[in-house]
């Protein structure tokens, strides 16, 4: 989908792999893992982002299956609030505090893993590396065959954290099913300001739908309009 716009290079990356974590849901011990990926999430569902360790409380967002990269922030038992270390993990689901970007929740510890693997930098034809920092989002839709109203959104997020050129970029590409009414949905572009462009959902002339690019801006964020609410789709 993304081969006319983009180009891969895959550079060498280093793999460091905690095998205490690579088979068990997250548990919440002082000495656990830096970062956590999101784990048993079905392809059609997320995990979500919660205010407080609990199931019923206010939801921030929602993690697409497989996300990466979420630091742990400490974990504990939502009902005790005290970690699993010190009462023993046996039937305790605990519930673990993560940061993504902006964004600081907590998660069930049972949908998590550790995240052991360094990100792998890319080289992007076309997208601006070194000097300077930047985070730049391409965004694309397609239908599925999981319904009319059923659109997959696959966001592909550029960070550039390098100061010079000789450093490559860093790629990452989420995605995630949603529920889109037929002519009340549409995707616009914001960046910073206006909306740059937008169409409608429906007036795609064919299954895959590509918002035209109008190159890589620092900061551009990409919007979906599902059902008057506005649902954002970018997780920096």
């Amino acid at each position: 989908m993304w081969a006319s716009h983009i180009r891969y290079r895959v550079l060498a990356s280093s793999l460091v792999v905690w095998s205490a974590w690579a088979t068990v849901p997250a548990s919440a011990t002082a000495d656990g893992p830096d970062r956590f990926a999101v784990r048993n999430v079905r392809a059609n569902d997320t995990l979500a982002l919660r205010a407080k360790p609990n199931a019923e409380a206010r939801k921030i967002t929602a993690l697409p299956p497989f996300v990466r990269g979420l630091e742990n922030l400490g974990c504990l038992d939502g009902k005790t609030g005290r970690e699993p270390a010190d009462i023993g993990l046996g039937g305790i689901r605990p519930w673990c505090k993560v940061r993504i970007g902006s964004l600081i929740g907590w998660a069930s510890a049972r949908f998590l893993r550790e995240d052991g693997e360094i990100l792998k930098p890319y080289s992007v034809s076309g997208a601006p590396s070194g000097p300077g920092q930047f985070v730049a989002t391409s965004f694309a839709i397609e239908k599925t065959a999981a319904g009319d109203e059923r659109w997959k959104v696959v966001t592909q997020t550029v960070i550039s954290k390098s100061t010079t050129a000789d450093v490559p970029n860093e790629v990452i590409i989420t995605s995630q099913l949603v529920n889109c009414r037929h002519g009340r949905s549409e995707v616009i572009r914001l960046d910073g300001s206006a909306p740059g462009s937008s169409g409608r959902i429906e007036e795609t002339p064919e299954p895959g739908y590509h918002p035209a690019l109008a190159g890589f801006d620092e900061e551009n964020l990409w919007w979906l309009t599902c059902r008057s609410i506005y649902q954002k789709y970018r997780w920096p």
